[in-house]
C-alpha cells in the first residue's frame, strides 16, 4: 500500500518489500493526536472527568480490537484513528481528576501516585499478556504448530523469520500467501475478545467506582478515597488475572457473591477477598500464566 501511494514512507521506513517498522506504525497514535487533540477537548471539557474516561476507555477497546479485525492497512489506520481518539478524550481527563481530588498541598504526590497504574501495567503486561497473546496469535507458534499438523522437516537453530520462511518453501507458497493461509486457518484476530473485555471490564470497574463515590457529598472523603483507590484496583487487576489465567488454565471461576459484597462494602471483606482468591483457584491461574 505505503510502496504504490506513499514511496517515501516506502523508501524511508520499510526494512523490506512489504514490511513497515513497527516504530511508524506505533507513531500513526501520535500523528493522530497532535492533530485531532484540540478538536476532541472541546467536545470533552465539559464532561465530567469519570464519564469521560470511561468513554475513552470504551472507545480505545473498540479501536485496539478493530486493529486486529483485518489485515487491509487502510483498516488499521481507521482503526488506530478511533484508539487515538479514545486516547484523547480519556488520557487527560485523568489528570484532571486527579488534580481535582487532591489536597491542595498533596497535589504534586497525587500526581506521581497516578502513574502507578502505568508500573503496573509495566511489570505485569508480560505476564498477564505474554502467555495469552502466545497462546492465541503469536505468529511464531501459529507456523510451528502449521508445521507440526503438516508434518515438515524443518532443521532447529534457525531465526524465526528464516524458519517461517523455510516453512513457506516448504509448503510451495509464499511467505505472504503462507501468512494469508495462517490468517484464515487459526484465526489469530480472535484475541480481540481479550482486548474487549479488558476495555469494557475498566470502564465499567469506573461506572463502579462513580456510582460509589457519587453517593458521598465529597468523594474527597478519607474512607471512601481509601476504598477506591486501594480496593477498587486491586480487585479489577485480580479480576483480569483470573480472566486470563482462564484462557490458559481454563478451570477458573469467580464468585460474583463476593464480588458483589467488596464493591458494595457489605458483609465481612476480608473473608470476600479470601473467597474470590481459594474459590476461583486463583494459584492455579496464576501458575498457568507464569
Amino acid at each position: 500500500f505505503f510502496q504504490a501511494h506513499f514511496p517515501f514512507i516506502s523508501h524511508n521506513y520499510s526494512p523490506a518489500s512489504g514490511v513497515m517498522d513497527p516504530e511508524f506504525v506505533t507513531n500513526i497514535d501520535a500523528l493522530y493526536i497532535i492533530l485531532f487533540q484540540v478538536m476532541v477537548s472541546s467536545v470533552v471539557m465539559k464532561m465530567k472527568p469519570l464519564r469521560s474516561m470511561m468513554s475513552g476507555f470504551l472507545v480505545c477497546a473498540v479501536g485496539m480490537s478493530l486493529t486486529l479485525a483485518f489485515q487491509n492497512v487502510l483498516f488499521t489506520m481507521i482503526a488506530i484513528l478511533v484508539f487515538s481518539l479514545g486516547e484523547m478524550a480519556g488520557s487527560p481527563k485523568i489528570t484532571e481528576y486527579i488534580g481535582r481530588i487532591a489536597p491542595v498541598d498533596k497535589k504534586a504526590l497525587y500526581m506521581g501516585y497516578s502513574f502507578i497504574p502505568v508500573f503496573l501495567g509495566n511489570v505485569l503486561a508480560g505476564i498477564i499478556s505474554g502467555s495469552v497473546y502466545q497462546q492465541m496469535s503469536d505468529k511464531v507458534m501459529i507456523v510451528r504448530k502449521y508445521v507440526e499438523e503438516k508434518g515438515l522437516s524443518i532443521p532447529e537453530g534457525l531465526s524465526n523469520n528464516a524458519y517461517f520462511d523455510e516453512a513457506a518453501r516448504q509448503s510451495g507458497m509464499s511467505p505472504h500467501e503462507l501468512t494469508d493461509f495462517l490468517w484464515n486457518t487459526y484465526h489469530p484476530s480472535q484475541i480481540w475478545m481479550v482486548l474487549m473485555v479488558v476495555g469494557v471490564g475498566a470502564a465499567f470497574a469506573l461506572f463502579v467506582y462513580d456510582r460509589v463515590t457519587s453517593r458521598s457529598e465529597s468523594i474527597i472523603f478519607a474512607g471512601m478515597k481509601k476504598q477506591a483507590f486501594i480496593f477498587y484496583p486491586l480487585l479489577l487487576l485480580l479480576l483480569f488475572m483470573l480472566f486470563a489465567g482462564g484462557l490458559v488454565y481454563g478451570a477458573v471461576s469467580i464468585p460474583v457473591e463476593s464480588v458483589v459484597n467488596i464493591l458494595l462494602g457489605e458483609g465481612t471483606e476480608r473473608l470476600a477477598w479470601q473467597n474470590i482468591v481459594l474459590q476461583s483457584r486463583f494459584p492455579q491461574a496464576v501458575t498457568a500464566l507464569l
